[in-house]
């Protein structure tokens, strides 16, 4: 299953598929351009991703592991913390405010 969400100001398009993801700059200057910025195979089943803002914050569950919530860092390329529910993750809202 591929995933595809835009960030909070449509700057931004994360594409996630069952061979990782990629990250996409949506141009203000040039309409209509599209500019591969990042891309990752990290040979996960992606059924949601989601990007804050233009951060190096990603927000990720895959389809194995859907009760289960990723972030991970861009530029490190490493996971920050994983989090588990009891049901199902049907969808990831992310937003600049600090619990």
């Amino acid at each position: 299953m591929d995933c595809i969400s835009f960030n909070q100001d449509c700057s931004n398009l994360v594409i996630g598929s069952k061979s990782g993801y990629q990250l996409y700059n949506l141009s203000q200057k040039d309409v209509g351009q599209v500019v591969r910025t990042h891309r990752n195979t990290v040979k996960k089943n992606l059924c949601l991703i989601t990007r804050l803002f233009n951060s190096s914050l990603i927000a990720m569950v895959t389809e194995d592991q859907r009760s289960t919530l990723k972030l991970r860092h861009l530029k490190k390329d490493a996971e920050i913390c994983e989090r588990s529910y009891r049901g199902n993750i049907l969808a990831v809202k992310l937003n600049r405010q600090v619990c």
